[in-house]
């Protein structure tokens, strides 16, 4: 049986690979290396990150804009 860490790794791939197919000019920050998984750091470049963070709630699809080692 997988480990919660591999399922979630297998999830979280699968996840970015999707965003990916459906919006190429979208960056995966830090896919080349070793990090958590259960954690994605998305860049969508020309798009409003307030107005996305509200359009995604609204769909019960919750993310942050920014970076946590930047909140003040």
């Amino acid at each position: 049986m997988a480990s919660r860490r591999a399922i979630t790794l297998r999830l979280r791939d699968s996840f970015e690979e999707q965003i990916l197919s459906t919006f190429p000019s979208v960056t995966i920050n830090g896919r080349e290396a070793r990090r958590v998984p259960n954690t994605s750091s998305v860049t969508f470049p020309g798009t409003d990150g307030e107005m996305l963070v509200t359009l995604l709630s609204q769909r019960g699809v919750y993310v942050s804009n920014g970076s946590v080692c930047e909140a003040s």
